[in-house]
């Protein structure tokens, strides 16, 4: 049933209708939809909403039409891709009791679930579950008759027993219902917290409406029993696949939770809060994660794996504590990390940082993303589309990975761009205004038009003048475009191109260009995958207009002791190609602080910094220069101490270099190591003439 992408219901109460929701999410259904609940503006006759159509129901009057589908009466439109002949013969398999007309698949959902649930009381009787010894037998008779997507409904306040917990079949994943709450439910406990899950009927997701079991509003739960692996089965799943213009750039959401605080409110708000409890004593050979986002790019649209953001849209001033209210000084923190353990790291962590085994922050790169779907989209085939700059990666005959990009033949980095003012509708494009003369068989590209589409034609106004054009969209048997007026690109080379139908002779040479069916390919050298930046500081800051965004301090540590060191690259691998290994740069006129203890007293008491103003390495006490050693080599000090050493060890000193200076501590006298001749080379000692005085 995977050919369904639209599955729509219009139901006759509203708890069918939500009941609606629950089953085809979690039911276990081997179909992907897109779901929405379609209904008339006015209701039809025979259906009945006691309040009204819902707010989150999408309105589609009878006789309107939907993705080319019409909305009949009953309100449901399926949108299938295969043959009618074959919907057909899958729709009636799946929903025997739906209507067929023209394309169109109609059910109620009293009909649905006519055939699709199994209701406990069919085999249990209108009684109190767990009041008589024969319920275990019926409870499991009901569950045995369970398939995959099938639903269990049981009737609320359901009096429930230790001994009624049944076996569930392999594979299968019942979805379970309960239209109230359930009494004594059984549970599997977490031995920490004292809560724990529903294990009523192990493996199934659990939906339960009621007040008084384990909490306050409808909840989800799932007990996998030891005996079935859960893995790759998850509870839920929201689906949403985009393929058309999206008004908002950022507008296209597959799941939202809002909280809102007023100001009534008291205590603390959570807008989404996940628990995990790990218990497992698999060591390395299991990894418990509480929230794991994959994100993986296969177009050219920016990409962002998480955002978040915080705005005071109502601004506080932050009182000194000089004021007497500090406390009034409202804490804002955009993200916090806490991490609490018992015991000892490993103790080869004090001197090197990889070797521990705990970490609060881990940034990490790879190269893994070219094994994606086993490598294909990073592989060369024949016949094969290729967008622009798209890169893919060839071994040489050592085996050596080397990447390569694309670019349609004839066209260049430099391919030339012109710009006019014109709209589309349809397959007709209106110009009018041009820098210059429109070239039939150019392609153009805007805002609203992101893939192939081809001027094909003019159709009036001299020739490429303003006027109209006929444009084709080479992505699609037809071409039906609405662009309002805006600014448009035109090039002659399109962004797709194909490659040949045998593989190319690959040369690895860097900017080697290589010719393959329409697509030309340029080397870009031996494989590397690099991120250029790990950690940025960055925002929005415009002192020019008077809006000034400001840090105070990037990175702060206060209360924990540090046992090897702040910052330590003791262990960093560098480019064997780097002229120079270099662990920070810093801009001239910079200052690193070298006595600073938290006080504004003790700030930039002793700095060393590089003056650009006379190119000199700098060390300033209280702001005073009392060394520097300028570009050239010339050191200057405002006083000058030699190194002091007896005579003797001065003497046994191994081939000292010419020039050197120290301090005869026997003699009370400075020596410098001089050559007046190439055979006279020694340890000459300073003259003095009368000592200074007032």
């Amino acid at each position: 049933m995977s050919d369904w992408n639209n599955f729509g219901v219009i139901t006759k109460k509203h708890q069918e209708r939500d009941m609606t929701r629950h089953f085809l999410t979690f039911a276990g259904l081997t179909i992907s939809v897109a779901f929405f609940v379609s209904a008339a503006h006015a209701a039809p006759t025979g259906f009945f909403f006691p309040d009204g159509p819902r707010e989150d129901s999408i309105m589609h009057a009878p006789g309107s039409t939907l993705d080319g589908l019409s909305v009949t009466q009953r309100g449901l439109a399926i949108k299938a891709n295969a043959p009618v002949a074959a919907i057909q013969t899958t729709a009636r398999s799946a929903i025997p009791k739906a209507g067929i007309t023209n394309n169109n698949i109609q059910v109620s959902l009293s009909n649905y679930l006519s055939t699709n649930a199994v209701n406990i009381k069919d085999y249990c009787g209108d009684i109190n579950i767990g009041n008589q010894s024969g319920d275990s037998a019926c409870v499991q008779s009901a569950v045995n008759s369970i398939g995959q997507g099938k639903i269990l409904s049981f009737p609320g306040n359901t009096v429930w027993s230790n001994y009624l917990v049944p076996n569930t079949s392999p594979g299968i994943l019942p979805f379970v219902n309960f239209n109230g709450y359930v009494i004594n439910p059984p549970g599997v406990n977490d031995p920490l917290s004292g809560s724990g899950v529903d294990d009523i009927i192990p493996d199934a997701v659990v939906f339960s409406t009621g007040s008084n079991w384990a909490s306050t509003q409808p909840g989800y739960e799932r007990y996998s029993s030891p005996n079935k692996d859960p893995s790759f089965t998850p509870m839920f799943q929201f689906r949403q696949m985009n393929d058309g213009p999206s008004a908002n750039q950022q507008g296209s959401e597959v799941l939202r939770v809002s909280a809102t605080s007023s100001i009534h409110s008291s205590g603390n708000m959570d807008g989404l809060r996940t628990y995990l409890r790990s218990s497992g004593l698999n060591y390395a050979g299991s990894f418990d994660v509480n929230t794991w986002s994959s994100s993986q790019s296969y177009g050219t649209n920016w990409m962002w794996d998480h955002i978040t953001e915080m705005a005071n849209a109502v601004p506080y001033y932050c009182p000194s504590v000089a004021s007497g209210h500090s406390n009034l000084c409202i804490g804002y923190d955009m993200n916090e990390l806490d991490m609490n353990m018992t015991g000892p790291e490993a103790p080869e962590s004090a001197y090197d940082p990889s070797k521990a085994s705990r970490g609060i922050f881990g940034a990490g790169a790879g190269y893994s993303a070219v094994n994606i779907d086993n490598g294909k989209h990073v592989t060369w085939a024949a016949n094969a589309s290729y967008n622009q700059y798209q890169m893919i990666v060839v071994k040489n005959a050592d085996g050596k990975p080397y990447m390569f990009y694309s670019l349609h033949e004839g066209g260049t980095d430099n391919d030339p761009i012109h710009q006019f003012v014109g709209s589309v509708s349809g397959s007709t494009l209106t110009v009018t205004s041009k820098t210059s003369d429109i070239v039939i068989g150019n392609l153009i590209y805007s805002a609203h038009i992101n893939k192939e589409v081809k001027i094909v034609g003019q159709l009036t106004g001299s020739p490429g003048d303003v006027g109209t054009y006929q444009v084709q969209d080479m992505t699609a048997s037809i071409t039906s475009l609405n662009v309002p007026s805006e600014t448009m690109n035109e090039r002659a080379h399109g962004t797709w191109s194909t490659s040949g139908n045998t593989e190319p002779a690959w040369t690895f040479n860097t900017n080697d260009q290589i010719s393959d069916g329409t697509t030309v390919w340029t080397g870009l050298g031996p494989f590397v995958s690099d991120v250029g930046v790990v950690l940025k500081f960055s925002g929005s800051n415009s002192p020019s207009t008077g809006y000034i965004t400001r840090f105070g301090t990037l990175l702060e540590t206060d209360t924990v002791w540090c046992y090897n060191a702040l910052i330590d690259f003791s262990t960093a691998l560098f480019d064997p190609s780097n002229p120079y290994n270099v662990d920070m740069r810093v801009k001239p006129d910079t200052y690193f602080d070298l006595s600073d203890q938290a006080t504004q007293a003790t700030q930039n008491l002793h700095l060393l910094g590089f003056k650009s103003a006379d190119n000199t390495l700098e060390y300033l006490v209280n702001g005073k220069r009392v060394m520097g050693v300028s570009d050239e080599g010339t050191i200057s000090a405002s006083g000058m101490i030699l190194t002091s050493k007896s005579k003797a060890d001065i003497l046994a000193i191994s081939s000292p270099v010419e020039g050197t200076m120290l301090f005869d501590a026997d003699d009370h006298v400075e020596v410098t190591y001089r050559c007046p001749t190439a055979s006279t080379c020694a340890w000459f000692p300073m003259r003095y003439g009368t000592a200074i005085s007032n």
